[in-house]
Formats: C-alpha cells, sequence, structure tokens
C-alpha cells in the first residue's frame, strides 16, 4: 500500500514569479549590449535582495545572511524581530488572501474520507491526462490530501 499526498486541485493557484520572470527577461538585453551575463544576473540579485519586500518591509537578504547589502537604495533601518513588522507582514497576507479568494475559480473542495480520486499526472501521447487507477482518500487535512492506491 502506497500513501501519496495530493494538494486539491481546485484550491492550486498558478506560479507567477516577478524575479524570476524579470531575469529571464534581462538576460537577451546583457548579450545585445554585450555585457557579461554572469554579471548581471549577480547584480540583478544583489539589488533585487537589497529591495524590501512590501509585506514585512524587510530586505530578502537580512534573513538570508543576517545582514543589509550596500547598493545605492534607500535603506530602512527596522530591528530584525519587531511585531510591528509581523503585524504589517499578517495584514498584508490577508488582503492578498482576499484578493484571491474573490476570484471566480477559487472554490472549497468537497473531496471526503474514503472517496475515490483521480490523480493529475503528466500527460503525454501514450498517457492521459489523469492516473487510470483511482486513489482512495485516507486523510483530508484542508488542501491536502493523503491517499493510497488500490482499495
Amino acid at each position: 500500500m502506497v500513501e501519496t499526498k495530493i494538494n486539491c486541485l481546485a484550491c492550486q493557484a498558478t506560479t507567477y514569479s516577478p524575479t524570476r520572470d524579470s531575469l529571464v527577461k534581462n538576460q537577451p538585453n546583457s548579450h545585445v549590449e554585450e555585457r557579461n551575463a554572469k554579471q548581471e544576473t549577480y547584480k540583478f540579485l544583489r539589488h533585487y535582495r537589497a529591495t524590501p519586500h512590501t509585506a514585512t518591509g524587510k530586505t530578502s537578504a537580512e534573513p538570508l545572511f543576517n545582514r543589509n547589502y550596500t547598493v545605492l537604495l534607500a535603506e530602512l533601518q527596522i530591528p530584525v524581530h519587531n511585531p510591528k513588522v509581523r503585524q504589517q507582514n499578517a495584514q498584508a497576507e490577508g488582503k492578498q488572501k482576499a484578493c484571491k479568494d474573490s476570484k471566480i475559480n477559487v472554490k472549497h473542495h468537497i473531496i471526503q474520507v474514503n472517496d475515490k480520486v483521480l490523480l493529475l499526472q503528466r500527460q503525454s501521447k501514450t498517457k492521459s491526462r489523469y492516473d487510470p487507477a483511482p486513489f482512495k482518500v485516507v486523510k483530508v487535512q484542508g488542501t491536502q490530501i493523503t491517499a493510497t492506491h488500490g482499495d
């Protein structure tokens, strides 16, 4: 008996990474302008990590490297463990959650224990979109669903 953890398909959102997308967009420009692509990537990451996050007000470098980068950006001096920052982050996340939950395609799943579900698999010319053998749901915890293969 093999247990598999799957996420509810109705609750998943598409992944959008502004960092990755802008990094990919800037990569061809460095080649056209005859600059070293590796140096441009490091420069981009340095500036990205030195920019304060909108929700927390902290830079990415602070928790990663336990220090701030020195770049030509306005720096914000806030203590690392500040309850005000946590509260501001919780409010920002609440706004983001409310915005995401107000979308039309977001809904709660109705999957319960002992239901049979089909698992989404990578589709190809020889494989269908779903695994033909149904899974039996063993445990449901929020959007995380644990299912077993077989009876």
